[in-house]
């Protein structure tokens, strides 16, 4: 984990922790899992109805983030200690039964901001939180002292009832100091994923690094298939398929085809995707789209010779009058602008430019992300395929069909 250049680790006031990851201390995360956030307000002081917000329904404990500025400033401009007290309550929601959670005092003598967190485990429930700030002990106003602070951030922590076992967590507890102060904008690590199965020319293997095909589109794609299960035998992640009803062959071959070409997917998935979706990505980093066979077994079909029929249309299953072909050959694009995620240099977003043929200045480019897709030389080869689509295959076949004949994807 590193900010730049520069290790997490050789910050002050951070605790880094490692759960189910290989070759690292393993501890026990001391954070939440599962906490919902929402924003507080300020505080306003002397004010005893407060600040009122409510938890998530069956919230265990709940957080209170407090943030603001307490000092005095003397006669003589120096900086000098200040002091209010600080309440907090809950009462369960719908009802006006308040129990005081925290009653304390805040004291401080310096211009630097105070920040105070109050973790407070409650009976499972949903809850009303009131925070309320007292009278300062110096409060003569202007620029003799100060006391303004405002509730941040109420946090719901719920209880956690994920398997984890087959995952790798990281968690970073960061204290604000000199050299780290607010949220931290982007935190860099470097992952490798866990060993899986791949075919290679003498037969079934393990892959364990990316040289050895662990990148590799087949073998991602056929490890989201078959999914990853908890020692329980529940099915944490992926379609979870037995192997019978897999086109185990298309996907032998395809991890070949990937290896001869130097196709290779990495990417962290972070955001919420479906199965279906997923495996169209992983396919288009190496040419390729996910498919059917049989009408049931999932495939992969690739820019390979001999590779098998999705589905065959003609005049038995198509509506009568409803075959058309458009070409719309004026709005083809006259190059490619393909962006993707630079390996080599530093994870930055990378544009490659790629101009048809006998255009110098492109003016109609088509964008393009490449997921997952992490070197120039495939970027380039898939902006080039791509742009070869847009200039020979650039048409829209249409036709009408009962839905007795939707038997192909």
């Amino acid at each position: 984990l590193s900010i730049g250049d520069t290790a997490l680790s050789q910050y002050e006031g951070v605790e880094l922790y490692y759960d189910h990851v290989p070759a690292q201390e393993q501890k026990s995360i001391p954070i939440f899992t599962n906490a919902d956030s929402i924003a507080g307000a300020d505080l306003v002081n002397g004010d005893t109805a407060g600040i009122v917000r409510t938890t998530s329904v069956d919230t265990l404990t709940f957080q209170v983030d407090i943030e603001g500025q307490l000092y005095d400033i003397d006669n003589k401009g120096n900086t000098k200690t200040n002091s209010v007290s600080l309440k907090i309550e809950s009462a369960v929601t719908g009802t006006d039964v308040w129990t005081t959670n925290v009653n304390t005092t805040l004291s401080n003598a310096s211009t630097a901001l105070v920040r105070r967190t109050y973790t407070v485990p409650v009976p499972k429930g949903q809850y009303d939180i009131r925070v309320s700030m007292g009278v300062p002990t110096w409060n003569e106003g202007g620029n003799a002292d100060a006391c303004k602070f405002a509730f941040q951030t109420l946090r719901s922590i719920q209880e956690d009832n994920a398997d984890y076992s087959r995952f790798g967590r990281l968690g970073a507890r960061i204290k604000a100091s000199g050299q780290l102060t607010g949220s931290l904008d982007t935190v860099q690590a470097d992952m490798t994923a866990k060993p899986m199965p791949i075919w290679t020319p003498t037969g079934w293997q393990t892959a364990t690094t990316r040289e050895n095909g662990l990148s590799n589109p087949g073998a991602v794609m056929l490890r989201a298939l078959r999914g990853v299960y908890s020692d329980a035998g529940e099915l944490l992640w992926g379609a979870g398929y037995p192997d019978e009803m897999i086109d185990i062959e298309s996907y032998k071959s395809f991890m070949l085809y990937c290896t001869a070409k130097g196709f290779t997917y990495d990417k962290w998935v972070t955001a919420g995707v479906t199965i279906g979706d997923f495996l169209d990505e992983v396919a288009l980093a190496g040419l390729a789209e996910f498919s059917y066979v049989d009408g049931s077994r999932p495939s992969v079909v690739f820019v390979a010779a001999d590779q098998p029929l999705s589905g065959v249309i003609g005049m038995a299953n198509m509506a009568k009058g409803s075959f058309g072909v458009d070409y719309t050959l004026s709005n083809a694009a006259d190059g490619i602008e393909y962006k993707y995620l630079d390996r080599n240099r530093n994870w930055e977003l990378q544009t490659l430019r790629v101009a048809a043929p006998g255009k110098t200045t492109m003016l109609n480019p088509a964008q393009l992300t490449g997921e997952g897709v992490t070197t120039e030389a495939q970027a380039a080869m898939l902006a080039r395929y791509h742009l070869a689509q847009s200039l020979y295959q650039y048409k829209t076949i249409s036709y009408g069909s009962d839905l007795e004949s939707l038997d192909y994807r």
